[in-house]
């Protein structure tokens, strides 16, 4: 809700008012999306006859603006777009190849024979994204701030992958082989400025190797993210979103990565002296965007296992171990807030790089108005 506040001289006959809910997706060249939410009949656009209003200083009836007038204004903001998707959030970075944005746009109708005026106000649009409930157990531990069981006393409130073979030369002697048994708290759904709490068994029959590489310090696991859009060489869009000379481009980042320390859960790592568990968190930052699919735009988020990172051991064969697909959201899941054991997610060493939203303060118009919007 809000209210439009014009003023103007008598020689300004303007005729009616609008107010509507603009939204784009926006590369160097062109617009993805619709730049315009709403029909004649759209409940995200607000209309308003100035014909035979009265003057808000003299109580007069006239067809032109003489004074002050106010119109408060009320907009249902849309959740979909046209084709029934959810709509993304706001997501503008400088580094970043493409941007999506919103505005309420003021369209002032002149009459027949004179240009309409049109003031646009940058608006951000935040939509609320919620996982499922996490297990028992893991409520039980974020309620009485204890660390969370591990998969082996929990199992239901982990997602635990196939092992995955990491093979490399240690010490430049020999050929070893860890196997690595990932996983990952159930849902695969986490908020953003939480974590995600993650588990790794590592396995080997050269106990050397375990005690050099199976540590938090030599253990990289990364939290991805991925953003598509489409591309287009200055074509324009057709009504489907493509045109012929559009295609996809990504943008391929880390965002965070976790931090490990040795696991105490006796359940899990026995006496075996084959075996040893780590367990750790990958933080998420409180501006990470939510993950969303909306026509040709997307942000995706996968969970990567690398090689173990280590001067005595040499990887052999792959870059990436394993890769899982992980969802972010933006509220968090019913029951306790999950607790973090280790430092606060607000500061996180990773290589996350958010810019600044624009403030709205620069207002662009196609024209200048001889009126001011006070907001």
């Amino acid at each position: 809700m809000g209210y439009e506040k014009l003023r103007g001289a008598d020689n300004n006959n303007w005729m009616g008012a609008e107010v509507y809910f603009s939204g784009s997706t926006e590369t160097t060249i062109f617009y993805l999306l619709d730049k315009h939410c709403g029909g004649q009949d759209d409940p995200h656009t607000y209309r308003t006859d100035l014909d035979n209003i009265g003057n808000s200083s003299t109580g007069s009836k006239t067809g032109k603006l003489s004074g002050s007038y106010t119109f408060p204004f009320s907009i249902s903001l849309p959740m979909t777009d046209a084709a029934g998707d959810a709509l993304p959030e706001t997501f503008l970075e400088r580094t970043s190849g493409v941007r999506v944005q919103y505005e309420l746009v003021l369209k002032i109708g002149r009459g027949r024979l004179k240009a309409d005026s049109k003031l646009r106000i940058p608006i951000v649009y935040r939509r609320k994204t919620t996982p499922s409930a996490t297990s028992e157990l893991r409520q039980h531990a974020y309620r009485a701030n204890t660390p969370a069981p591990g998969p082996g006393l929990d199992p239901y409130g982990w997602s635990t992958f196939d092992a995955v073979d990491s093979i490399g030369r240690l010490l430049n002697s020999r050929t070893v082989i860890l196997r690595c048994t990932l996983s990952l708290a159930n849902p695969l759904s986490y908020t953003r400025g939480s974590f995600i709490p993650c588990h790794l068994r590592i396995e080997s029959v050269d106990e050397q190797a375990l005690d050099l590489l199976a540590s938090p310090r030599t253990t990289i696991l990364n939290l991805c993210r991925r953003v598509k859009y489409l591309f287009d060489a200055g074509q324009g869009m057709q009504h489907n979103g493509k045109s012929k000379a559009s295609k996809l481009k990504y943008e391929i980042s880390d965002v965070s990565q976790a931090s490990w320390s040795q696991d105490q859960d006796q359940d899990v790592n026995g006496n075996d002296s084959r075996v040893r568990c780590i367990t750790g968190e990958i933080p998420l930052s409180k501006e990470l965007p939510p993950s969303s699919d909306v026509l040709s735009f997307g942000v995706e988020y996968t969970v990567a296992l690398l090689p173990f990172e280590s001067v005595t051991f040499l990887p052999e064969g792959v870059a990436l171990l394993q890769t899982h697909k992980v969802e972010i959201v933006t509220e968090y899941a019913p029951g306790p807030v999950p607790t973090s054991c280790r430092a606060s997610v607000d500061h996180i060493g990773a290589s996350w790089v958010t810019s600044a939203v624009d403030s709205g303060n620069t207002i662009a118009a196609s024209h200048s108005n001889p009126f001011q919007l006070v907001t």
